[in-house]
């Protein structure tokens, strides 16, 4: 996150999974602690289908 942040990204898109978005998100907000407000990341879940750049990571898997 803190690299991220660095970089200036806007978006961080992470793929879907029902039973572990909750940990992704408990874990982001541990990342980012005070930061969230102070920065312009936003982050969400997405099903693999409908994100393009998520396709990469299954093609190759």
């Amino acid at each position: 996150m803190t690299e991220l942040i660095g970089l200036g990204a806007h978006r961080l898109v992470l793929d879907t999974r029902a039973d572990r978005d909750a940990h992704d998100r408990r874990t982001l907000r541990q990342a980012l602690g005070t930061r969230p407000s102070k920065t312009a990341l936003t982050y969400e879940h997405l099903d693999s289908k409908s994100e393009p750049l998520l396709w990469l990571s299954d093609a190759i898997g």
